[in-house]
């Protein structure tokens, strides 16, 4: 029986209980005397309880509707307190932040810093950075947010990019001595690559925009981009990552590019997130943050 209740006919139960008339009661809610006198019935015959005893001229709680009025009335003051508190916490930069991203120099040299110096600025933030997952998820892995490289799948989600990194196509000194030497992304076929997880390279001529996608193989594969930069300087083949992986080796030059006039595309840094509506303040506020120190990292 009980599971027919309604929160409104408690809420006019209480209305009525704590102002001592069912007119007051009406009034402070909006509606008619009528109106709450049938909510209170109707609370009334699905508790199986007499509430309140009526006459002409008063009205009074019955002992179990005494209790009833406490009760509810006490649950009401924390509902209200826990909403309060939710939508507190909802416009302050504060609390749990947990976010997947790729590893390497993207989330361990570009990334972590920023959130640390985020930190630094919202010490009532707590972060938690993730490198395990490469197909995390945000609503079964809980993350608040996903940072990913290259081209994304469609997806529900919201997706902003943050930067754009430039990649280079290298090879150590040594080895291009030793090799046929490279003058067209075709060439590539002929020669040792060493790659991740991406097998199709895309390049792009520098004076005719002429974009080519070749599909390369070599006899060592790492999702580590530290592995394969220390695999290209000890002369093993090509190598492709992005220029800031390479920036000490590119000055020294114990690394220098594979092939003249082409160059790899650029690829996209993107945030995952939920939808913009109903987002915690301190999200969006990292998310911002985020988005400006990226590009200056590019």
């Amino acid at each position: 029986m009980h599971n027919n209740v309604e929160l409104d006919d408690i809420k006019a139960f209480v209305a009525v209980a704590e102002l001592g008339s069912f007119t007051k009661a009406a009034k402070y809610l909006g509606i008619t005397r009528g109106h709450i006198s049938k909510q209170v019935k109707k609370l009334e015959e699905d508790m199986g309880v007499r509430l309140i005893i009526r006459t002409t001229r008063s009205m009074t709680l019955t002992a179990e509707g005494g209790a009833f009025f406490r009760e509810s009335k006490a649950s009401f003051t924390r509902l209200s307190q826990a909403i309060s508190s939710t939508i507190d916490d909802a416009e302050d930069v504060s609390g749990n932040i947990n976010i997947n991203s790729v590893g390497g120099i993207i989330g361990e040299d570009v990334l972590a810093p920023i959130l640390a110096k985020f930190a630094v600025i919202n010490p009532k933030v707590h972060i938690s950075l993730d490198f395990t997952s490469t197909r995390a998820d945000l609503i079964g892995d809980k993350y608040d947010l996903i940072l990913r490289m290259g081209k994304l799948d469609d997806s529900n989600f919201m997706a902003k990019k943050v930067a754009d990194f430039e990649i280079c196509t290298l090879a150590s000194p040594d080895y291009l001595r030793q090799h046929k030497p490279i003058n067209d992304p075709k060439d590539l076929k002929a020669h040792n690559c060493l790659t991740g997880s991406v097998k199709k390279w895309n390049l792009v001529n520098k004076k005719t925009k002429t974009k080519s996608q070749i599909t390369v193989s070599g006899n060592f594969t790492c999702p580590s981009g530290k592995s394969l930069l220390n695999a290209a300087k000890a002369g093993l083949g090509i190598v492709r990552l992005p220029k800031i992986y390479c920036l000490s080796e590119l000055k020294s030059k114990k690394l220098v590019p594979a092939i003249k006039n082409w160059e790899p595309e650029k690829v996209p840094i993107y945030l995952l997130y939920y939808s913009n509506k109903l987002q915690p303040k301190k999200v969006s506020t990292l998310i911002d943050y985020i988005s400006k120190n990226f590009k200056e990292a590019e």
